[in-house]
């Protein structure tokens, strides 16, 4: 079973390096000399805690029903914001197929709060996740030889999407509980009970036999989430080190918790440390919350991470978004490149962190630089040289390059300078300190060493002088200032804020209003998260509207306005958005896009033997509703000031036919046809629109299941599609977007009405 369970990814296209320089044009910041910020306070709202916050005795039925007694409830007086309190990024698994399972994780919490929501992930499934049992509750204390016990006083049913007890999580996405009411300690364990309905493919997974994660407890084919104990119902109970499906826990915590979220590789997740307490994020994170430094920390770390390629794991670039920005931190400290120092230049690797701050500055987000830990051969215990297996020349210059960057360029917020606290200053090229490498794995840190960078990364976020328990070395801890940084202070500023302004002074930026179809997954999902941007508004129109998006757009400080609607009913969905359109105000917006997303490729088969209504509903989809939508886009618009531009979403398939995809295939020519044709009208046009429909690539999406899922005998080319994913040729959503994006920007948008994402520009 545990074979069955390890993880295999394949790779993704890199990340245009051009995208940062688009990025920041596209979406200017909002910047102070020296603001933080983005944390979204919220209060729980009393009936929906209500409603989602029954207990229920082993056995009953997980139905939401009224307490017998009253519940903890939050007093109204109190200020306070949903905070994470645990975190886990998760990367694909090998699908499996079993049935009815029940299983038990035991978590470890940072900070404390009086109410909790439970994150499950269903990011890499093929298949919609259904979880018909859901709830939390703290171990059992009288009982601390069963792992698996809990206390049944402190239980709580959780409840999704306004109170149903069924949790239905897509394929591909994410899905946040319903709050419900607890008082939930700091610095503690925490239980989640699931019970999956049918069929549970575990595809979403963070396990590693090296680093401490939560208990993760399997009962097959039963429902027994609701019983005290696992091990009393069932003996023969399955342990994991790791978790599957569960991403984050989030808790009520007052309104001055800061959140952290730690993104990076290894030594991050926590590889070699002993014991969950032991990663330096659970390091910084007992420093702060044991001395009334409310302090959530959420642990974004994948061992063998890279920052360009999927490498045990998405890329950090495809998983920014999803593993870090989206849980809404005040703090981003970030640790990552050592990965990529033997495939990629220094100047590639700087430019992506620059656009990684140029993220989390859009969302008002402090983010820290830590200076890598050295790559340096080591001086083992028997005083004898232990090579770590990353130093070459080469890779040393380009560490030392990107280092110097990240201390000296003022680009981050603060700068976390592990390098220093955990090297051996006696040894050239720098290794890490004799007392703090691991023997088994000599590029890591001992638990030690690990201890020495939570405190460093404590001291430094809150301004302290905490001495760790055992140093590395005997330099001075914290480390002091870079001098060439302290020089030329202007007004007694921090050195950091002084560079923020250099960097990035920038223009107030306009309002741009998009209107997304297709929004809710897959690569509109992927436009519509990297356009939640200072001075952006967003439409989106989707079968059904996204919490999780809603709840980035309030962090990023975002106008979303999200609709449910069904394209399939062109002529009504057309109308609706014309009755919008004249319900805003013109003056308002300096530019205003179409992105016509939304498509469908149906069950693939001979047109001979397709289904009637399928066909149509493809074409209604597809190029009826694009079609409306543009003509009310355009009609609705017309005497606005601002730039114009329609993006229709297209596919090579619409160029290059296919058997058994004739209603796509139509569809997608019908679209760039009709492209052409309104280019032409608008051309002549004061203040005409742009007009381009864009095959953007092969993207890891929906529709490639479907294709890859269809028989081989309606379907001949289902090969093809099974090899595109094989071999790694397959852009992920986020990369796409980004391409995508990039290109809408373009200043020769619409010069080519029809046109591909990789034509040069």
């Amino acid at each position: 079973m545990k074979k069955a369970l390890e993880a295999v990814w394949a790779g993704q296209r890199s990340f245009e390096k051009a995208w940062r320089g688009m990025l920041a044009a596209l979406a200017v910041g909002l910047l102070t000399a020296c603001g933080g910020g983005g944390d979204s306070n919220a209060r729980l709202d009393a009936a929906a805690i209500a409603a989602a916050n029954a207990v229920a005795p082993p056995g009953t039925q997980t139905t939401v029903a009224p307490p017998e007694e009253p519940l903890p409830t939050v007093p109204s007086e109190k200020k306070t914001r949903w905070a994470t309190t645990w975190q886990a990024a998760m990367y694909a698994n090998r699908l499996q197929n079993n049935d009815s399972d029940t299983v038990r994780v035991r978590i470890r919490t940072s900070v404390g709060g009086e109410g909790v929501r439970v994150r499950l992930s269903n990011v890499f499934g093929a298949t919609t996740l259904r979880i018909d049992h859901a709830s939390v509750a703290l171990p059992d204390g009288s009982q601390p030889s069963d792992p698996t016990a809990i206390d049944l006083a402190t239980r709580r049913v959780l409840t999704f999407d306004g109170g149903k007890t069924l949790a239905e999580v897509h394929a591909g996405e994410e899905l946040l509980s319903d709050p419900v009411a607890m008082t939930v300690p700091k610095l503690s364990d925490l239980m989640i009970s699931l019970h999956f309905q049918g069929q549970v493919q575990y595809a979403d997974m963070h396990m590693n036999a090296a680093v401490p994660l939560p208990g993760f407890y399997v009962v097959r084919n039963r429902d027994v989430a609701a019983e005290a104990s696992l091990s009393a119902v069932a003996p023969a109970f399955e342990t994991f080190n790791g978790v599957f499906h569960l991403s984050e826990v989030k808790v009520l915590a007052p309104e001055k918790t800061r959140v952290v979220v730690a993104v990076g590789e290894s030594i991050t997740a926590g590889y070699s440390a002993v014991g969950i307490q032991s990663p330096w994020p659970a390091v910084l994170s007992k420093l702060a919350n044991t001395d009334d430094e409310p302090l959530g920390v959420g642990n974004a770390g994948i061992s063998g991470n890279s920052m360009f390629n999927a490498n045990n794991g998405p890329s950090l670039f495809d998983r920014f978004q999803r593993d870090v920005l989206s849980r809404d931190p005040t703090d981003i400290i970030i640790l990552a490149g050592d990965n990529d120092l033997s495939k990629s230049s220094a100047a590639d690797i700087i430019e992506r962190y620059k656009y990684f701050i140029d993220l989390a500055r859009f969302r008002k987000i402090r983010i820290h630089g830590g200076v890598n830990t050295p790559i340096g051969d080591i001086v083992g215990i028997d005083g004898k040289p232990v090579p770590t297996g990353y130093y070459t020349a080469s890779n040393d210059a380009k560490w030392r390059q990107i280092n110097d960057w990240i201390k000296t360029s003022g680009y981050f917020d603060g700068v976390i300078d592990f390098a220093t606290v955990v090297g051996n200053p006696d040894r050239t090229p720098l290794g890490i300190a004799t007392a703090c490498y691991d023997p088994r794995s000599p590029i890591h840190l001992n638990t030690r060493g690990l201890d020495v960078m939570g405190t460093l990364a404590y001291d430094m976020l809150y301004g302290k002088k905490v001495q760790p328990a055992e140093p590395c070395n005997a330099l001075a801890f914290p480390p002091l200032p870079n001098r060439e940084l302290r020089v030329g202070r202007r007004g007694g500023r921090p050195w950091r804020c002084r560079f923020r302004a250099l960097h990035y002074h920038r223009p107030m930026p306009t309002s741009h209003l998009y209107l997304i179809t297709g929004a809710s997954r897959g690569l509109g999902r992927a436009m519509a998260e990297q356009l939640l941007q200072p001075g952006h508004v967003l439409l989106c129109i989707s079968r059904r509207q996204s919490p999780e998006l809603a709840e980035q757009a309030k962090a990023a400080g975002v106008e979303l306005v999200q609709w449910e609607q069904d394209l399939s009913d062109p002529v009504a969905s057309a109308a609706r958005l014309r009755e919008w359109l004249a319900t805003q105000d013109a003056q308002r917006f300096d530019a205003v896009t179409l992105i016509n997303n939304a498509g469908t490729v149906g069950n693939p088969a001979p047109l001979a033997t397709a289904v009637d209504a399928e066909l149509s509903q493809a074409l209604r989809i597809g190029l009826e509703a694009p079609l409306l939508l543009t003509a009310a886009f355009l009609g609705g618009t017309r005497g606005w000031r601002g730039a114009r531009k329609v993006l229709n979403i297209s596919s090579g398939l619409g160029r290059n036919a296919m058997g058994s995809q004739a209603p796509y295939c139509a569809a997608k020519a019908g679209m760039d046809h009709y492209s052409r044709a309104v280019a032409l009208e608008e051309a002549n046009l004061p203040n005409g629109a742009r007009i381009v429909s864009l095959a953007p690539g092969v993207i890891d999406t929906d529709m490639q299941v479907q294709l890859r899922g269809a028989s081989a005998e309606n379907f001949p080319d289902r090969t093809r599609f099974e090899k595109l994913k094989s071999e790694g040729l397959l852009d992920s959503p986020a990369s796409a977007a980004a391409k995508v994006l990039k290109y809408l920007a373009r200043a020769d948008f619409g010069a080519k009405p029809v046109a591909d994402v990789r034509d040069p520009g």
